[in-house]
């Protein structure tokens, strides 16, 4: 009887290898997917990981880069949303998620996703900057130019790309 248990016990190990190894084919095929800008594919491919592995991360980022990519923003957010309720101290699933807000054109939501990562992450430079842009295109330019005034004194690039955007109004 510990024999068969111990076979039995091996072969679950191979089994479960076996689909591991396949989901990370899958995943990279729809990463590479993703490359080509094969966009729908892409999603499908990450999906099919996703359903065998739900707490996959990597999936989880590509079907939700995927579903932006292919303006399905809705859809975007409420992958970005599950990610983060799995990882909510990733502050780069946050960042991307106020990225899909904005293409969304849901800027305001974009602001709080954005100060989120502000305050975890005061010297992250990308995230005021879009928090800046996300302030402007909610038209509260005090707010936009506040990130400006921050901004000029660590990065003059970012400062003035934030300039041109309040003063364009784009």
């Amino acid at each position: 009887m510990g024999r068969f248990l111990i076979r039995l016990f091996l072969t679950l190990c191979l089994l479960a290898g076996s689909a591991l190894a396949g989901s990370l084919e899958t995943l990279e095929e729809a990463e590479a997917l993703f490359v080509k800008k094969e966009y729908g594919k892409s999603a499908r491919m990450a999906e099919k990981v996703l359903k065998e592995q739900p707490d996959n991360l990597r999936a989880g980022l590509v079907l939700a880069e995927s579903l932006n990519e292919s303006r399905k923003y809705l859809k975007a957010i409420d992958v970005y949303k599950d990610l983060i309720r799995q990882s909510p101290d990733n502050m780069e699933l946050v960042f991307n998620l106020g990225i899909v807000y904005n293409n969304a054109e849901y800027h305001a939501n974009a602001v709080t996703a954005y100060e989120q990562v502000v305050a975890v992450q005061p010297d992250n430079l990308k995230a005021r900057h879009r928090l800046g842009i996300s302030h402007a295109l909610c038209m509260d330019l005090s707010k936009a130019y506040e990130v400006y005034r921050f901004l000029k004194k660590r990065d003059e690039k970012l400062a003035n790309d934030l300039l041109e955007y309040i003063q364009s109004n784009r």
